[in-house]
């Protein structure tokens, strides 16, 4: 199943027994895989901690009302779904026109699959604000001599496509003596 999901079993399809109907179950998970027992539905419903994929055995043991048990390991794919990035609320950018200003960007995202070095940016909806990123930071400026206010898009994507987009104000205001 898909990471952050879950999916159920029926155990009713993996045992039979001529004498009895009837049975309890038991199970012995690995770590990371929550197994929980309908004993009304003979069904186990598996999930996994958020964000977690990987493998994992889980050994099931079936007991009659006579006593009688066997058991049996089924092994647990939690498969990787990447989850985009997510962008914290953008600052208003403010400058005096001819100079710049720096928005540190490793503080504005998250990314429970990727490496900060892994994320790419764009700017969207600029046309007298100047955006540039390098080492890690957005950098705002404007021709000289422009003053005004503009909304633009800020976009941060992942390696695997997933991406998330915040808006911001930048206002280049005049010098003033």
């Amino acid at each position: 199943f898909d990471e952050d999901g879950s999916t159920t079993l029926d155990l009713d399809r993996y045992v039979t027994d001529v004498d009895d109907t009837d049975f309890s179950w038991t199970v012995t998970r690995g770590a990371k895989v929550a197994v929980r027992i309908d004993p009304a539905a003979n069904t186990a419903e598996f999930s996994a901690p958020k964000n977690w994929s990987g493998t994992k055995e889980v050994t099931f043991t079936v007991r009659d009302k006579a006593g009688a048990s066997a058991s049996g390991t089924v092994r647990v794919t939690v498969r990787s779904v990447n989850d985009p990035p997510a962008l914290k609320a953008l600052p208003e950018i403010s400058f005096v026109t001819g100079g710049s200003k720096r928005l540190a960007l490793q503080r504005t995202v998250t990314d429970v699959d990727h490496s900060f070095a892994d994320l790419t940016w764009s700017a969207t909806g600029n046309v007298n604000v100047r955006v540039t990123f390098e080492g890690g930071e957005a950098i705002f400026s404007a021709a000289e001599g422009w003053t005004g206010s503009e909304p633009l898009a800020l976009t941060v994507r992942d390696p695997e496509g997933g991406q998330a987009t915040a808006s911001l104000r930048v206002t280049v205001k005049p010098v003033t003596q």
